[in-house]
């Protein structure tokens, strides 16, 4: 049976078995693909919101808060948007019910009105949907915590192969499939004349509601000069009289308009050639957004020296150099090997012609930023290349005189500043790590003197006489 990728283009492959029916007995294996809500308009719920692809297409809200909050036990879902929704929960007031007995209530406009009756419907003739195959739909959780939980708990029933069983436990709470599903349809295809008469009233009220929103926002154009100072001229009657004190309130407004403005944008082509600046200058800025861009891009791949003179003391450190910088490139090719863009490409290392004392190490250049990485990312990263570098060992220590089979170690001696790291080759992950360990410890005696005389000699002694059955555990 081929290998099914747990991650598919950032995306956590979650795999969900169907309930088994009597006339095909056999389980069938899905796989839901999620990761977090990135659209390219985002609103202030996306950060705690998750994108599902491939959901079964019998799914329902009540099947997805099963799954987040029963079956992975990870966070509470606020709402569920499915492919197709007439609803946009990006428009502001549309999923937000109005208060019925509330006393002081703001006047929606006539364009929120228009929204409100193009999503009105008549009464449905299906208890529940089906989706077409491979639909999506976005989740949309209480908070971020919520959100992050379950996603960690989906990528862990994914690596763990976790059996989830879709809908299993709530075959009571959602609406039947099958021959009842089409006798409930039949029943809902002739509503009550109740039920139709109160879903035409709506519609008509909210209609009425629009046109007196429409006839109030026309009656206040035609008394409320523009910015040029003229009444905008609509259809329909003319408005009343304006009562002495609108007209003295305008009448202000407009000298401390003037006042601010000042007299040099009172006519009209003034004002053109005000816009014609103002483009201009957005024009220019373009264009040296555009050259600095271009830069940014001739750079980029290039190779950067940069020497960093380091004041050398001592003629151990001197030796250490040529050790430093080689354990150093091997290492970045390693990683590189393991996990491409962990750390910047490896170019080489040498000595200087003109000075034997000075060595270098050069890589790709990598702009750097101010801020600090996301741990999670990083960390799994790091998980990552730990567990390819098994897998790839071979691959990894060919022409490096390594033994056959699985061993612990590398080809080249590392430094840990001072500290030389033989990395010797070992069968066993527990003996590495002691002499690795044995290798410190005497390096801390001999520079600050015999441990012995200040812990009494306990950590060196156990390491020593080969105490390896306590970290069995961890190596395997």
């Amino acid at each position: 049976m081929a290998k099914i990728a747990r991650e598919v283009a950032g995306f956590v492959a979650l795999p969900v078995r169907f309930q088994c029916p009597s006339v095909f007995p056999e389980a069938v294996a899905h796989y839901i693909y999620l990761r977090p809500d990135e659209p390219k308009l985002p609103s202030i719920e996306s950060p705690q919101s998750l994108f599902l692809v491939n959901i079964p297409i019998t799914t329902t809200e009540q099947h997805l808060r099963h799954l987040f909050a029963g079956q992975l036990s990870a966070g509470r879902i606020k709402r569920v948007d499915f492919s197709g929704d007439t609803r946009n929960p990006n428009i502001p007031g549309e999923n937000v019910p109005m208060a019925k007995n509330s006393k002081k209530r703001k006047r929606a406009t006539s364009s929120a009105l228009e929204l409100e009756l193009e999503t009105a419907t008549l009464p449905e003739t299906w208890d529940r949907s089906i989706h077409p195959s491979g639909s999506h739909a976005v989740v949309v959780f209480v908070d971020r915590p919520s959100m992050e939980a379950s996603l960690k708990a989906a990528r862990k029933a994914a690596r763990l192969g976790t059996t989830i069983i879709w809908g299993e436990g709530i075959e009571t709470r959602v609406p039947p499939l099958g021959l009842r599903r089409y006798q409930a349809h039949h029943t809902m295809r002739y509503p009550s004349r109740k039920e139709l008469l109160s879903s035409v009233d709506s519609y008509m009220s909210a209609y009425g509601r629009m046109e007196e929103a429409r006839s109030r926002e026309e009656a206040k154009k035609r008394q409320q000069p523009d910015e040029e100072g003229f009444i905008t001229v609509t259809k329909g009657a003319r408005g009343g009289v304006v009562r002495k004190e609108d007209a003295k309130e305008l009448g202000q407004k407009q000298k401390e308009k003037e006042k601010e403005t000042g007299i040099e944008n009172f006519y009209r082509f003034q004002m053109r050639e005000m816009r014609k600046e103002q483009q201009g200058e957005l024009m220019r800025k373009f264009e040296e957004d555009k050259r600095r861009v271009a830069e940014m891009r001739k750079r980029r791949g290039r190779i950067v020296v940069v020497v960093e003179m380091v004041a050398l003391y001592t003629t151990e450190i001197l030796d250490l150099c040529p050790s430093m910088v080689k354990g150093e490139y091997n290492s970045s090719v390693a990683m590189g090997t393991v996990l491409p863009g962990l750390a910047p490409i490896p170019i080489g290392w040498g000595t200087f012609e003109s000075d034997k004392n000075l060595h270098f190490f050069l890589q790709a250049f990598h702009e750097m930023v101010q801020e600090v990485p996301d741990m999670d990312q990083l960390t799994r990263m790091l998980a990552e290349m730990h567990f390819k570098s098994a897998e790839m060992c071979d691959e990894l220590t060919k022409n490096c005189g390594k033994p056959a089979g699985t061993m612990y170690g590398f080809h080249v001696t590392t430094q840990h500043g001072k500290l030389a790291r033989d990395n010797p080759w070992t069968t066993t992950w527990e003996e590495y790590f002691v002499r690795n360990m044995t290798c410190m410890l005497d390096h801390d005696e001999k520079e600050g003197g015999p441990r012995a005389a200040r812990d009494g000699g306990v950590a060196t002694t156990s390491f020593r006489e080969g105490h390896l059955s306590a970290l069995a555990p961890y190596g395997n």
